[in-house]
């Protein structure tokens, strides 16, 4: 394959901040910056291929010395190649740590210093789309990026800088949230950090395109900004009062073509009636409800019951065996192939 010039690289660039609807005011301010594969060798990088720089922030507008890197070109060789294995998109310099992407399109400081709420997504270009569309959203290189176990840090330090106290916080991952039980997880650790700084934490799903993933400026550029409000950040769900049937999601998932539910801790598929009186028969969690009189009370009720009827549930649309795919498809599947 022959390298990509640097201005293949930089066409590239521009195509994929064109698909995340940036402007080019707002791409001056993100200052990419573009490599050539020889160029990009001085990065120390995972793999040295083509792509471009995304330069991190403070929150007063500040330039960061932590980047990350996009890849434009494929970076597989090999047995991955051959294998299908999903290509490496993005990368940054071995042992950094991770930090918080504030898009510098936006004036965090005096923002952050008021309770106004704050989306948090995975990706820099998702939230620069948001931000730049008067969406106030801070990005995460992925969904676990919230944290650092190597340091121990339960939260990154500007995450733990932000006064999260009676703020409203909308967790809004890909739509592959619905149906991939790490990013279930991984929202749901999250939520608990902030809920715990006294944060109103509520969760968004974005729903899944037929087989493609769609993250939060793929829908943005299908629907617009006024739909994205309506449709997804006007229907999230408060975790605090839904936290067991969340949790239950990191463990089953419910099958739409078969109509049977999945447990992942167990390997087995589930009739729904065996579910509740049998799998799952054990697990139980107080639900909160407001009585005729607005007095709040519990009721003791079964977790997998409600959460078979809970509107946020984890749904993969079906099975399939797929050698060397991951173990949930793009398009939500069950792949039942367990490695070579």
């Amino acid at each position: 394959m022959t390298a990509l010039t640097i201005v293949q690289v930089r066409a590239a660039m521009l195509k994929k901040l064109a698909e995340s609807l940036l402007k080019e005011s707002t791409i001056k301010l993100l200052r990419f910056k573009p490599y050539a594969e020889r160029e990009s060798l001085s990065l120390k990088l995972p793999a040295a291929a083509a792509g471009f720089t995304i330069p991190y922030f403070s929150v007063d507008g500040k330039l960061s010395s932590f980047f990350r890197y996009r890849y434009v070109e494929d970076t597989r060789k090999g047995f991955a190649l051959l294998t299908g294995q999903k290509p490496l998109r993005y990368g940054q310099p071995a042992n950094t740590l991770n930090e918080v992407y504030f898009p510098p399109c936006f004036q965090w400081r005096g923002y952050l210093a008021s309770d106004g709420p704050i989306v948090i997504t995975e990706g820099e270009l998702k939230a620069a789309c948001a931000t730049q569309q008067g969406i106030p959203t801070i990005g995460l290189g992925g969904v676990w990026c919230f944290m650092s176990s190597k340091k121990n840090l339960p939260l990154l330090p500007q995450l733990e800088a932000i006064k999260w106290k009676d703020r409203l916080v909308i967790i809004c991952y890909d739509s592959d949230a619905v149906t991939n039980p790490d990013v279930i997880r991984a929202e749901g650790a999250l939520a608990r950090q902030l809920l715990d700084r006294g944060a109103k934490i509520n969760i968004a799903r974005i729903p899944i395109n037929g087989t493609s993933k769609v993250g939060l400026d793929d829908y943005l550029a299908a629907h617009g900004a006024e739909e994205f409000r309506k449709k997804v950040l006007g229907t999230v769900f408060p975790f605090a009062t839904s936290a067991a049937l969340h949790e239950l999601s990191t463990r089953v998932s419910y099958i739409q073509a078969v109509g049977m539910v999945y447990s992942y801790e167990r390997n087995m598929l589930i009739n729904p009636m065996a579910f509740v009186q049998h799998a799952y028969a054990t697990e139980w969690f107080n639900e909160q409800w407001v009585d005729g009189n607005d007095a709040v009370k519990y009721r003791r009720v079964k977790t997998a019951a409600k959460w078979l009827e809970w509107g946020g549930r984890a749904d993969l649309v079906g099975i399939t065996y797929a050698p060397g795919k991951e173990r949930i498809t793009d398009g939500g599947n069950l792949n039942t192939w367990h490695g070579w």
